[in-house]
């Protein structure tokens, strides 16, 4: 079995820890450019998954994208269809856990995802963009980054 996590030199740490703040910058300048939301906390807390546990299963593309989607669809719903309660936001992250571990897309960080969806004002097209749409760039990034500068194949399975 693979290590979950890999053991890096300082130099590579440092490359990293760069690669991490110019993938999320680059997300947030192309939300800016199209005026919207980046959600950039779940998505920081998916580069920091991927960039150190890139073989993860919780690390791969169907889970990066299919937990993001889910737990954006689950939190959207609870915003949208139920008038806000103190049981609103619990009840979201329980149906997003479920959702993914039903598709076997468990992908930790979205569970923020359905944290900012459960407790903003947002509409059903925030399951498309930003996070879907954020989702995919992180994907096409992380691929890039981690074939080219770390020489790792990542990643392990795209489905």
């Amino acid at each position: 079995m693979k290590p979950q996590f890999q053991t890096s030199t300082w130099r590579a740490n440092v490359r990293d820890g760069i690669a991490g703040c110019a993938g999320l910058a680059i997300m947030q300048s192309l939300a800016n450019l199209a005026g919207l939301p980046i959600a950039g906390v779940p998505f920081a807390c998916s580069i920091i998954l991927i960039v150190a546990a890139p073989q993860s299963d919780t690390a791969q593309p169907r889970n990066v994208v299919g937990g993001h989607v889910l737990s954006a669809l689950s939190g959207s719903a609870m915003a949208l269809l139920m008038a806000p309660h103190w049981w609103t936001l619990p009840v979201a992250i329980g149906i997003a856990i479920f959702a993914m571990q039903v598709t076997r897309t468990l992908h930790p960080p979205a569970g923020l995802t359905a944290v900012i969806a459960a407790t903003q004002s947002v509409s059903w097209h925030f399951v498309l963009t930003p996070i879907l749409a954020g989702a995919l760039v992180l994907v096409l990034l992380s691929c890039a980054y981690l074939r080219l500068m770390r020489r790792v194949s990542w990643p392990g399975a795209w489905f």
